[in-house]
């Protein structure tokens, strides 16, 4: 069977799951697969039946840019990493109201390409940003909203996201500094994640105002970690400046009180989830169990002393590089609370 350009157009039963040279490579899915799909990356996805098919880049831009007028504006989740965006998104993948794609690999792979000196070149890289985030917003019902979950490097082309999706309305999960440190620091996987992720976004790092003299093949791991989230703050800080319809929100408050973040987001995504479908999901298994591995159960009391005693475990570490930060003038402060949701 092909798939035909008309048919990746109707409805987000195509998915573009990555990239493959010059090809994008769909894969067929339901409603029920992608409310079964914690993530949607390449080894964690739920898929109806194993086909995929190839299609030309070139052939998806074209398509969404002739046809950008009648696709809808997707709403997201932008989000540091270890904040609660998994237990946020899921909780607002509600079928008939809304439907979450959390963490498309293809759009990862685009905004961790490095931009190229080549004008012509980058604006080619830009067109495919846009176009596969158009893409993206496709719906099985018209009152059905599509919210994108992003991750990590998908943060350093908020402008150039933005710029294509004005309409968006988004979420800024993010955590503070010490709860970033310690969420990160907790194990060697973390570590390494951290500092790969910094290298491989060196050049968008570097770009930031206050940072375009930092080494960052020379940090520790611990260091690494503060970079990451130093520069993803500076950016949501920007972002929540120039674009009202991006909302920060505290993962404590997520945690602290569910309710109210599910009902704030809710209403400023305008989603069309009922407050007694609400509390449905609140007091699902949802709440009960770790988001990214259901098999856990999670309870908020182990969770407040977990996090105490992982701060008396790492508190030289963060201390050491809390030192660091404030001899590179590297604020661990965040102005974000004066444009927050709630």
């Amino acid at each position: 069977m092909s798939l035909t350009i008309e048919q990746i157009l109707a409805s987000p039963e195509y998915f573009p799951v990555r990239f493959e040279g010059p090809n994008l490579i769909f894969v067929r899915m339901t409603r029920q697969t992608y409310l079964d799909s914690i993530f949607t990356l390449p080894n964690r996805i739920v898929t109806e039946g194993e086909q995929a098919w190839a299609v030309p880049l070139g052939d998806i831009v074209r398509m969404v840019e002739e046809n950008k007028k009648e696709l809808p504006s997707p709403h997201c989740i932008f989000q540091i990493a270890h904040c609660g965006s998994t237990l946020l998104s899921r909780s607002l993948d509600n079928p008939g109201d809304s439907l979450v794609i959390r963490e498309p690999f293809a759009l990862r792979q685009l905004t961790a390409t490095p931009r190229s000196p080549n004008a012509n070149q980058d604006k080619d890289r830009v067109r495919a940003l846009q176009a596969l985030w158009c893409l993206l917003s496709r719906q099985y019902q018209s009152n059905e909203s599509v919210v994108l979950k992003g991750n990590v490097p998908i943060n350093y082309s908020i402008p150039e996201i933005m710029e294509s999706s004005p309409l968006s309305k988004g979420i800024l999960l993010y955590s503070n500094f010490e709860d970033y440190m310690v969420a990160s620091l907790k194990s060697d996987e973390r570590r390494q994640w951290a500092s790969h992720v910094a290298r491989e976004m060196s050049p968008r790092i570097k770009a930031i105002q206050g940072m375009e003299s930092l080494n960052i093949d020379s940090l520790t791991g611990a260091q690494a970690i503060a970079v990451l989230w130093l520069s993803q703050i500076r950016l949501f800080e920007h972002a929540a400046t120039v674009h009202p319809n991006l909302k920060p929100v505290l993962s404590d408050q997520l945690l602290e009180s569910p309710s109210a973040v599910l009902s704030a987001s809710v209403e400023h995504l305008a989603l069309g989830i009922t407050a007694e479908d609400q509390r449905r999901i609140l007091e699902s298994d949802l709440f009960k169990r770790h988001a990214k591995n259901p098999d856990m159960e999670f309870t908020i009391d182990e969770h407040r002393s977990q996090l105490l005693e992982l701060k008396e475990k790492y508190s030289n570490e963060i201390a050491e590089v809390s030192t660091w930060c404030e001899a590179n003038n590297y604020s661990t402060r965040s102005t974000l609370t004066q444009y927050a949701l709630l």
